[in-house]
């Protein structure tokens, strides 16, 4: 269904609005009674609580890395799952070393999140070495695996079989997500280490699950998962919509590059006398992007929303992920959102995040024609429609009120019903459409810890071809920049070359010596130790972080992008 197309945005207009409009303030959070982990800026409460306390808290579980909120479970595969199949959908929270399900029977359980994780790495356990029974040791014939020594103690002072779960590899020497080489065990539902001179630790998993807080879907339901590897194919049941009336699809890209209904293949969908439809959106195309979301719009304010992640295993990053209150949230479109007082002034930095100390936001978005009718609607978690306004754009193309002001959302009449809301904007001659996704939360932000002054890409030539040119620039750079390698150097097969560069996000070009484009990569997040291994033209494998892939045409003497 989805075409694989050149895409533009208004994104890099509408930030140069930002940059005149909004100056930097500071924004001080006001102090909140709830109870939370200021280390995380996170809360636990009622069952999944009570089961945390009971099974051994913070040594075990770790702080808490998100809220509780409904999520897909179980069913991230590299397989085609046949027909409709929705996923299993239960309320979770993602912890340090694990995720706690709520499952509707009120039983608390520990996901399998080590199996989920190797399953995103794209390592099959089944293929792990195998071994026999040994004295004093207990083995799992349904793995193929025992527990021993040191590593049989910890299991079982952890939980065991409830908690941990069977073994799904012997010990083994591993480079995990500290850089440095323990001996670790992996697990169902976890993974042992062993650190010199502190004995067993669990690893920090929560943290590496690149399926931790993706916003669940609004008046929709997914087949298999709205977590996916790479080729799975997926489907969409959406509900809700007046029979027999049109619906129409924009997707939101990586970096808020929109497609509008014109880019789908018979974009022009009919809900059944029910009200609702399947979709059959296929898998999803490796230049989409990795996070990505649909939004269905019905004739009326009706509206689906359906959020994606989609893994590439030989890209799955092996660091420890920042979490924070809006981690991860879906990408704005053509718009952006800023902290202003009652007066409309601009008191604060452009932000999708409505934090305590936050009360009101005004909403600025661009690219519709002078003069054109606009609609504002905006959705909340619960999918239901929570207002709805009608603008007009100015002669620069931004969507105003009647007054000639910026949309406002008043944030202090929604803290009892925190969550995401889309505010989506839809111009009645163009079509355009503008998205800015907001969460209102009652947990105050955490600082981030401080980027390192420098980082480091490596690029390791596992090709059997020279790499003469290489060009990066941060993606908000109009141009490649020059060629990075030194007069007469190049990188042959089987060496490596480091650049030690300002923390950022990167484009990164490599070409041959005759200026042919041998590999294009998009919007690499590095802020640490990076290495990108070219192993032949248009493949390369990026250890770390996730790379999402995008074509730009390419010379040897263009630096545009």
């Amino acid at each position: 269904m989805l075409k694989v197309l050149s895409r533009l945005t208004m994104m890099s207009f509408v930030l140069s609005l930002l940059l005149a409009v909004w100056p930097a303030v500071p924004i001080s959070h006001a102090q909140t009674n709830e109870q939370c982990f200021e280390q995380t800026g996170f809360c636990i409460s009622g069952p999944i609580l009570n089961f945390w306390q009971r099974n051994g808290g913070l040594p075990v579980f770790g702080y808490p890395l998100s809220p509780q909120q409904a999520t897909y479970v179980g069913l991230l595969t590299p397989s085609q799952v046949p027909g409709f199949v929705p996923g299993v959908m239960v309320q979770a929270q993602q912890f340090e070393r694990n995720r706690l399900e709520l499952h509707p029977d009120g039983s608390v359980k520990v996901g399998r999140l080590g199996a989920d994780v190797l399953s995103q790495q794209g390592r099959d356990w089944f293929n792990f070495p195998k071994s026999v029974p040994q004295p004093g040791c207990e083995f799992f014939e349904a793995t193929g695996h025992n527990i021993c020594g040191e590593m049989l103690r910890a299991w079982r002072a952890s939980g065991g079989m409830e908690l941990i779960g069977m073994p799904l590899s012997d010990p083994f020497e591993e480079m995990i997500d500290d850089g440095n080489v323990y001996t670790i065990q992996w697990f169902e539902r976890a993974r042992f280490q062993i650190t010199p001179g502190v004995g067993v630790q669990l690893g920090r998993l929560g943290a590496l699950d690149l399926c931790a807080s993706i916003p669940p879907p609004v008046n929709a339901a997914i087949s298999p998962s709205n977590c996916l590897i790479r080729g799975v194919d997926v489907s969409v049941r959406i509900t809700g919509f007046p029979p027999n009336t049109p619906v129409r699809i924009w997707a939101v890209l990586d970096g808020g590059f929109v497609l509008p209904p014109e880019e789908f293949d018979d974009f022009i969908f009919t809900p059944d006398e029910t009200g609702g439809m399947i979709l059959p959106l296929g898998a999803i195309p490796r230049e989409l992007g990795n996070r990505l979301y649909f939004v269905f719009q019905g004739q009326d304010d009706t509206r689906a929303i359906t959020y994606f992640n989609v893994i590439d295993p030989e890209r799955t990053p092996s660091l420890t992920s920042t979490f924070h209150p809006c981690y991860n949230l879906p990408p704005p479109a053509n718009g952006a959102a800023a902290p202003i007082n009652e007066n409309r002034d601009v008191i604060g930095d452009p932000t999708t995040c409505a934090t305590p100390g936050i009360d009101f936001l005004g909403v600025l978005t661009g690219g519709f024609s002078a003069g054109e009718p606009v609609v504002l609607t905006v959705t909340a978690p619960d999918g239901q429609p929570s207002g709805r306004s009608e603008l007009i754009t100015d002669a620069r193309g931004l969507a105003l009120t009647n007054e000639g002001l910026l949309p406002r959302f008043q944030v202090n009449q929604f803290r009892n019903r925190p969550g995401l809301y889309i505010f989506f904007f839809l111009g009645q001659w163009s079509n355009h459409v503008a998205v800015v996704p907001i969460m209102v939360s009652n947990v105050p932000l955490p600082a981030l810890p401080p980027l390192p002054a420098s980082a480091r890409l490596t690029i390791v030539n596992e090709s059997q071809q020279d790499i003469c040119i290489v060009n990066f620039s941060f993606i908000t750079e109009d141009a490649w920049g020059p060629d990075r390698l030194d007069p007469n150097e190049t990188i042959p097969p089987g060496n490596m070359r480091s650049f030690d560069i300002p923390p950022g996000e990167y484009d990164i070009r490599l070409l041959d010596c005759s200026g042919n484009e041998l590999l294009d990569q998009r919007n690499v997040p590095i802020f640490d130790s990076y290495e990108l291994r070219f192993r032949g033209r248009g493949t390369a494998g990026i250890r770390n972080r996730a790379a999402v892939m995008s074509t730009k045409r390419a010379s040897a003497i263009t630096t545009q992008k």
